[in-house]
């Protein structure tokens, strides 16, 4: 355990206040019982005795810990470390009272007692309170040391995983890149059958859609006026593709323009509403994007009425897009999100999820087209 240099006279000018402050209370605790004894002995005597008792061990603090950060009580060496800190104990603790009555003596110019004598008549009477005055030093630099051990491993532990969390986060969000790009490259080289003039303006749209994405970078939430313009360049590719089969509408509150939701979210639903619910299909279809927030709860759905789930095919409709955004907010969220795909009243499927309502930081508008989305 290292300290800077200015804080480490910081601790050490604490330790002494520490000693001082017991050095106080026992002097005036002694003081008082020897009154109750009938033998009284000054609170100035107290005071000495106790500034050259603390004083001692004030000076002896640093070598303790020194000792107990030399020796500590870890594996492979416990057993061993913690018989050299007792050994340690059982000299200095005795050392120190003897220390103790040579000052006083010295201070009160009394002839030196013989050294046996001292031990029985002093020693004796207060080695095991040294035994704990040493014991708690070194248990106190112990605590202090694994509780700030402890700490470093939780501050690395959360930080490994908040390392994990975004690492998934960007694994999930790059899976969707290859996945849409391989679904639109497919609709080019089918327009290209029969229509180059689509087809050349499908790849126009399809260059601008991914330089929007690529200059997202890592922010993985974004507001919703973002991701609308996301999906409106995303749309116009589709509406090459289907023209007048494809009709999306908006239904989106202006006080959820500026919510944070995650990036490249609604892309994968109006796709698979697309796919699956209006492409099968020869008849016009419509996709319906739905923004609004109740209380402090942001809810977004998209629906389509398409030609719906059918019995037991929910797997089928929820492929590799819906299966990331279902990962995605689980790993944003936790417990204070919820995502549902089912059937659409009237026919057709809705998906919709609820996230907590959040604002960040104003980001600058993307120079890129305005998107082609009709409001409904």
């Amino acid at each position: 355990m290292t300290e800077p240099r200015g804080r480490r006279w910081v601790v050490w000018l604490g330790v002494v206040a520490v000693w001082t402050l017991v050095g106080l209370v026992f002097a005036v605790a002694g003081h008082i019982t020897s009154a109750s004894l009938g033998r009284p002995i000054s609170l100035p005597d107290m005071l000495v005795s106790s500034v050259i008792n603390y004083g001692i061990w004030a000076a002896l603090t640093p070598l303790i810990v020194a000792g107990a950060r030399r020796f500590p009580l870890e594996a492979p060496h416990r057993l061993r470390n913690l018989g050299v800190l007792v050994l340690t104990m059982l000299v200095v603790s005795p050392l120190q009272l003897l220390a103790v009555v040579l000052i006083r003596r010295t201070l009160e110019s009394q002839p030196f007692p013989d050294l046996g004598e001292l031990f029985r008549r002093q020693v004796g009477n207060a080695i095991v309170i040294n035994y704990l005055f040493f014991t708690g030093v070194a248990a106190v630099y112990h605590s202090l040391r694994y509780n700030r051990a402890y700490q470093a491993r939780e501050r690395a532990a959360l930080e490994l995983e908040a390392r994990l969390a975004r690492a998934q986060l960007e694994v999930l969000r790059i899976q969707l890149h290859p996945h849409f790009l391989f679904n639109t490259l497919h609709a080019i080289s089918g327009l290209m059958l029969h229509d180059v003039r689509a087809a050349r303006r499908m790849m126009a749209q399809l260059s601008d859609l991914l330089r929007l994405s690529l200059e997202g970078g890592e922010e993985h939430l974004v507001p919703l006026r973002q991701e609308l313009e996301f999906l409106g360049l995303y749309l116009d590719i589709q509406q090459v593709r289907f023209g007048d089969r494809l009709r999306v509408e908006l239904a989106v509150a202006p006080d959820t323009l500026d919510f944070e939701l995650p990036r490249l979210i609604l892309q994968p639903l109006v796709e698979n509403a697309i796919r699956h619910g209006i492409a099968p299909r020869a008849a016009p279809g419509r996709v319906e994007v739905r923004a609004e927030r109740h209380g402090g709860v942001f809810r977004v759905e998209v629906s389509d009425d398409g030609v719906g789930l059918r019995p037991s095919a929910g797997a089928v409709r929820e492929g590799i897009g819906l299966g990331n955004t279902r990962a995605r907010l689980r790993q944003l969220y936790g417990g204070e999100h919820a995502f549902e795909l089912g059937q659409r009243p009237g026919g057709g499927v809705r998906v919709w999820f609820e996230i907590p309502c959040t604002v960040g930081v104003e980001r600058p508008a993307p120079a890129l087209p305005t998107p082609a989305l009709r409001a409904g």
